[in-house]
């Protein structure tokens, strides 16, 4: 073992077989990005909220009632 306390993770991205005309090809390639992207985001946002500080919390805690 490394020491690294790193979290690890497992994403699958199904394969796509792009067809049609080299317009259509290029239309799909872009949408894939954006996704990829946005994806990238939620990925990269998720690893923010691992490592950022838990704000202090003032006052007593809730009780169960």
């Amino acid at each position: 073992m490394n020491g690294d306390s790193e979290a690890s993770a497992a994403y699958v991205i199904p394969a796509r077989t792009l067809t049609g005309s080299p317009e259509q090809v290029v239309e799909q390639v872009d949408q894939m990005v954006q996704t990829l992207l946005a994806f990238r985001q939620v990925v990269a946002s998720e690893q923010c909220a691992r490592v950022r500080a838990v704000p202090p919390q003032n006052g007593s805690r809730p009780t169960a009632r």
